[in-house]
């Protein structure tokens, strides 16, 4: 029982951190694949969420930080150090053909995420 109030404070502390936050969503982007669909949302005040999906199934490998904009530029800090091995932590913003490319360690496998218009997320 002693416990408990530790316990609390522990995940007000995890709750209230700085690393991440649940804002509202400002932009959707997405890359339906064959087998994996790729998810970048960015947020309010600079949070995101980066999750794969095995088609028809739940998040498989879901991220979370806050970035920053310079330029086309998108640069990303994750949580806790979980950084998706294939990703370089950068990604730039092609206008011209409405996508986030997201950079891959191999640029082979860069992921062309595409802008949707209508802000409002329509699949979780």
């Amino acid at each position: 029982m002693k416990q408990m109030p530790l316990m609390l404070i522990a995940l007000i502390a995890i709750a209230c951190s700085p690393c991440y936050r649940k804002t509202k969503i400002t932009v959707v982007s997405y890359r339906i694949g064959k087998m994996v669909d790729h998810h970048l949302d960015l947020r309010r005040k600079n949070y995101f969420d980066y999750y794969q999906r095995i088609v028809g199934l739940t998040k498989i490998e879901h991220f979370k930080g806050t970035y920053r904009q310079q330029g086309d530029t998108l640069y990303f800090t994750f949580c806790e150090n979980r950084i998706p091995q294939d990703l370089t932590g950068k990604a730039y913003i092609d206008s011209a053909a409405n996508e986030i490319v997201m950079l891959q360690k191999d640029p082979i496998y860069n992921q062309r995420l595409t802008i949707r218009k209508d802000k409002r997320k329509k699949h979780q």
